[in-house]
């Protein structure tokens, strides 16, 4: 990699984007993480957890390619971007979340990977692509916890299922999840919400 043209390239300002919706990203999953346990939510509250180190990690990794193909010890990036602030529920903060996932799925990171073929940088271009499959996973997600949150069915089905105890793994068939749990004693904020695969959406 030519180290010069890099540090003057289009994907490098793309990379620094990357770097700051991902860190992004990761603060606000942070403060769902305070929504959800002051809700007593606490399955939720380990998935957004999750969310939130996750993106700090993708930060990371964008943050590491721009470090290690620069010339200088240190550059300015400039990146005109514009950043939302919403005050919102714990169902519209699910909401909000698939719909930025599915943005940065669907019409960020494809872009961003279009530019660095372009540019010719191709491990650059893979981690972008990359990116689809995680952040359509992240989607599957938040937009089923947003549905259930606002239909008030987060521990609801039309039809009995199997409902799991995240804190001693007591397992029982329902068409609702327990208030508490019948061996531990823990809240239903215990239970695991089962997320459908894709296959199963689609269908």
């Amino acid at each position: 990699m030519n180290k010069v043209e890099f540090q003057n390239s289009e994907t490098i300002v793309n990379l620094c984007r990357a770097f700051l919706l991902e860190s992004q990203n990761g603060a606000r999953y942070k403060f769902m993480e305070e929504k959800t346990n002051k809700e007593k939510y606490c399955y939720l509250t380990q998935m957004v957890k999750k969310a939130s180190d996750r993106c700090f990690q993708e930060a990371k990794v964008f943050y590491n390619l721009i470090e290690e193909n620069i010339t200088d010890s240190s550059i300015e990036l400039e990146c005109n971007d514009v950043y939302p602030f919403r005050k919102a529920t714990l169902a519209e903060d699910f909401l909000y979340s698939a719909d930025e996932a599915s943005l940065a799925r669907d019409e960020i990171y494809p872009d961003y990977a279009r530019v660095a073929k372009e540019e010719g940088y191709i491990e650059i271009a893979n981690k972008f692509e990359f990116m689809y499959q995680i952040k359509d996973c992240l989607y599957m997600e938040m937009i089923e916890i947003a549905k259930r949150l606002e239909n008030n069915k987060l521990y609801k089905e039309t039809k009995s299922i199997k409902w799991k105890c995240d804190n001693c793994g007591y397992e029982n068939k329902g068409k609702e999840a327990w208030q508490k749990c019948p061996f531990c004693d823990f809240e239903q904020g215990h239970v695991i919400v089962k997320i459908p695969k894709k296959e199963q959406v689609e269908e």
